[in-house]
């Protein structure tokens, strides 16, 4: 009888992980990867390069690469999506200036940060007609004529508030691949467009950006020493207004 109780309890405990791990795989599935690989729409066949800003702002003698960290905290979200979630096996990470500017054109490409640091984003700002224009370090949108900036506390000289932009759209170089552009007003605003991109809010952006074409948006951003606190949708491509 102890025996039978034993087998059981073990065969309740087997059942009951099976179901965890189920239930784990399937939120996953739902929530995560398919709302991914539909929002990231990544040719798998062509390599996929993630190009940050490069600090040169104390270049020393020592010839040590620099990035900023909030934009290598966003390079770093969307690397573990693309390789981990999305299974693309070919995912590389570089700053602007290692960029090959001639064959790796026609590639993925996810630019983190804007056009004052990014080279490469100024390139493809260049070439792609999108509804958001940067003046110098103001964001400003095409459809409401609305300027948004970043919000700097004047005692201690810290962000406060941000404005993130996100561009998921056809690679101007070459039609089949992507190119995805995540800029901020400030430094911030790139940490801001990855989590959306990035985190269980993927399946909500799917709606607020749209399924197909040219998708977009700005972002309002609380910053709270020096990390992102809280993302709110303010423009967007989607037929829905953003809550």
């Amino acid at each position: 009888m102890l025996a039978l109780d034993i087998g059981l309890t073990i065969l309740q405990l087997a059942v009951g992980a099976a179901i965890g791990v189920s239930y784990r795989w399937i939120r996953t599935q739902v929530l995560t990867r398919r709302p991914a690989l539909r929002i990231w729409s990544i040719d798998k066949s062509l390599p996929v390069h993630i190009i940050t800003a490069q600090d040169d702002s104390d270049f020393s003698s020592e010839f040590t690469v620099k990035v900023y960290p909030a934009e290598y905290l966003a390079a770093v979200e969307v690397r573990s999506l693309l390789s981990d979630t999305i299974r693309h096996s070919d995912v590389n990470l570089l700053t602007s200036n290692e960029f090959r500017m001639g064959p790796f054109l026609h590639h993925n490409l996810v630019c983190i940060g804007g056009p004052v640091h990014n080279r490469v984003s100024r390139v493809l700002l260049e070439r792609l007609t999108i509804p958001v224009t940067f003046d110098e370090y103001t964001v400003v949108s095409g459809v409401t004529s609305k300027r948004y900036s970043a919000v700097i506390d004047p005692a201690s000289g810290k962000i406060t508030r941000d404005v993130g932009v996100l561009v998921l759209d056809q690679n101007p170089f070459q039609e089949s691949s992507l190119a995805a552009l995540l800029m901020g007003a400030r430094t911030f605003g790139c940490p801001a467009s990855s989590r959306v991109l990035t985190s269980g809010l993927l399946k909500r952006m799917e709606t607020i950006l749209g399924q197909s074409g040219q998708r977009w948006a700005i972002l309002d951003v609380d910053v709270v020493d020096e990390f992102v606190a809280r993302v709110n949708v303010l423009e967007s491509s989607g037929s829905i207004e953003p809550s």
